[in-house]
């Protein structure tokens, strides 16, 4: 795709702060990847491209005035109803991987629609469905198509098989160091789709302690694998180099591709078989389980016929081979053994959240709790007042209120005569008693 943005970014004006090229894509993940792309163009350089892939860092990379905006339909919407982007002085939009865009139609259609009407629209689609269609004759009046390549007759009838591991767009050699592991193969040629995938793949093999002059794995991006073991397709190739590759017919083939690519790839080997890639390791296990399953398989026979299953499956006898019933009766088992296994992790986690509130409803139902309490009632007087309902004191006469003060008494003081107690009767120290002996008892 940056091969398609390359003639529209040359095209910016670099003194003119706002967005000049829009690249709608599918997913945030795309607009990393196609950022990646851009960037790495001669003509981008002291171009501002932005991807707009998330709204809260979109807000603040918008804030940048970006020549280049690159984003999903759902974010660059958004920004466009908040007023913090602008498309007035769009001249350019690109519909990158149209036919993935079909989710967001309307949100799409009101886009365009905000899009100056002298702006060039361009569109990129791996197949032309009928959304594409619309897309086209809505906003591509009288639109050039270029279509790709035509398949190499070579290509067109080798009936080989290629193995199918998916990766990310941003690591595209990242597995690179399973494939080689899983598959000791004594000569291997890796087959870059461009110049990004070569850089990564050589990367990812001196990691591995491939240098660039190894005998046993060389990079050939023309496709000249020089009849090597086993080939890894890094990216769909081109038709001319897929044509050479098959020409040498590999004994295996791996392509390292993101889910999109498988699509193009299919297009580009229409007579390839496209199976998933499975490590050694994953097959042993496979087959590991199949050899238990065979042995339960024995284990009832040798216990003894099941009579009642063979006469409910013996008028099947006459439609289908015998081996094909066994084969739908084993996979009716695995089935019923799988929705065993749902119901019971369903039921050990409707266990796990009901404990809890098991244990709050045995605290609240303690003895304390359960006795119900006496309403109270907290309507009396006031505190420090009386009420005024208690009905009229007794009397008791009249009271002289005269008298000393409270506190005092008006009877005359006792006095008992005597000396302080620290004094004695004659005014002198009181002598010291004598000692107490035993006799004294």
């Amino acid at each position: 795709m940056a091969v398609r943005i390359a003639p529209l970014v040359a095209r910016v004006d670099r003194d003119l702060d706002a967005a000049q090229v829009l690249v709608l894509v599918p997913t945030a993940s795309d607009a990393a990847e196609l950022l990646r792309e851009v960037t790495a163009l001669e003509v981008a350089q002291q171009v501002r491209v932005s991807p707009l892939a998330s709204p809260k860092r979109a807000k603040r990379l918008v804030a940048a005035t970006p020549q280049v905006v690159i984003g999903t339909t759902a974010v660059v919407s958004a920004l466009i109803k908040a007023s913090a982007l602008s498309l007035g002085h769009v001249a350019a939009v690109l519909l990158g991987a149209a036919d993935e865009l079909e989710a967001d139609e309307a949100a799409l259609e009101q886009l365009l629609a905000e899009v100056p009407k002298g702006a060039t629209t361009h569109l990129t689609a791996a197949t032309a469905t009928p959304f594409v269609e619309r897309m086209m004759e809505h906003h591509m009046h009288g639109v050039r198509r270029v279509t790709a390549a035509p398949v190499d007759q070579l290509v067109a009838v080798a009936a080989i098989t290629i193995e199918v591991r998916t990766v990310s767009a941003g690591a595209p050699a990242s597995a690179l160091g399973d494939v080689l592991e899983a598959i000791d193969a004594p000569s291997v040629a890796i087959v870059p789709a461009d110049e990004r995938r070569e850089a990564a793949a050589r990367a990812a093999l001196a990691t591995l302690g491939y240098g660039a002059d190894s005998k046993l794995v060389r990079v050939a991006a023309d496709g000249a694998t020089g009849g090597a073991a086993l080939v890894v397709l890094v990216g769909p190739p081109k038709a001319s180099v897929l044509a050479t590759m098959l020409a040498k017919r590999p004994a295996r083939t791996v392509a390292l591709v993101t889910s999109r690519e498988r699509t193009a790839l299919a297009a580009a080997a229409p007579s390839a078989v496209l199976t998933t890639f499975s490590p050694a390791s994953a097959l042993g296990e496979a087959a590991a389980a199949e050899d238990r399953q065979r042995e339960m398989i024995r284990r009832v026979i040798r216990a003894g016929l099941p009579s009642r299953e063979m006469l409910a499956l013996e008028p099947l006898l006459t439609e289908f081979d015998p081996l094909v019933l066994a084969g739908a009766a084993v996979l009716l088992y695995e089935r019923a053994q799988a929705a065993t296994q749902v119901l019971a992790k369903k039921t050990a986690d409707a266990v796990r959240a009901a404990a809890p509130v098991a244990r709050a409803d045995t605290r609240s139902n303690s003895p304390r709790d359960r006795a119900p309490r006496e309403s109270r009632s907290f309507d009396g007087p006031p505190r420090g007042k009386r009420p005024d309902d208690r009905g009229a004191r007794p009397s008791f006469g009249d009271r002289d209120s005269g008298g000393p003060p409270r506190g005092r008494s008006s009877a005359p003081s006792r006095g008992f005569g005597g000396p302080p107690r620290s004094a004695g009767g004659t005014g002198g120290t009181r002598p010291p008693r004598p000692p107490r002996g035993r006799d004294d008892r």
